[in-house]
């Protein structure tokens, strides 16, 4: 025999004693697996049968407590029904006093629409009566204020006039000579005084039409 067929000849034989030991504890595993259900059965049995004397005695002690809970919902169902009756009288009460009250609800609605409205025309008019003081402010202020303007360009003007009336009584016949640039400067200043005064006076006669058009439009 040669060494490798040794060899495999020992593990042969290691494996049939290998098995031959797991037989034995399969057998014994199994042997004590059955004990094992059978202990644990006789344990559930005595659980059960304490369980169920445990529930007999609740189950009496439940009808006791039964009993007596009919017993009292009879009372609590007759104690309800007299409540009951009660219910319904003050609900009728409180229906009829909603309707007083809706009815008060709807006057005092229309009582603060009124309220509502002549307060807004109130404000309206206030409003009106205060834009009009602004522009009545505003309109006095530029009257005042033209009027300034225009007795300034009369005295202007009138200053102007003495000063003309002044200078035509030395003015001699004229001799053919050219102007002077300062007689050409001081006409041209006066043409542009007459001007400016002219203006001044289209602008308030302007603005006086614009307030008398203003006035009739909120009369």
């Amino acid at each position: 025999m040669t060494e490798a067929q040794k060899r495999a000849a020992e593990r042969r034989l290691a494996a049939e004693q290998l098995l031959a030991q797991a037989r034995m504890l399969e057998e014994r595993i199994g042997i004590e697996a059955e004990q094992a259900r059978i202990a644990s059965a006789r344990a559930r049995v005595g659980q059960i049968s304490a369980a169920l004397n445990a529930a007999v005695a609740d189950e009496h002690g439940a009808k006791e407590i039964a009993e007596g809970a009919a017993t009292t919902l009879q009372a609590v169902i007759q104690e309800r029904e007299k409540l009951q009756s009660r219910v319904d009288e003050l609900r009728s009460a409180i229906e009829a006093a909603q309707e007083d009250v809706t009815a008060l609800e709807t006057r005092l609605a229309d009582a603060r629409s009124i309220v509502q409205r002549g307060v807004a025309a109130q404000n309206d008019a206030s409003a009106q009566l205060d834009e009009l003081a602004r522009a009545e402010q505003q309109a006095r202020a530029e009257a005042e204020a033209a009027e300034a303007g225009l007795r300034e360009r009369i005295a202007a003007r009138e200053q102007l006039e003495a000063e003309l009336r002044s200078v035509e009584t030395t003015v001699v016949p004229f001799s053919g000579a050219a102007p002077s640039l300062e007689s050409i400067d001081m006409l041209n200043s006066l043409e542009k005084q007459i001007d400016a005064g002219s203006e001044a006076s289209r602008r308030v006669a302007e603005r006086r039409a614009a307030d008398e058009a203003r006035r009739r439009t909120t009369n």
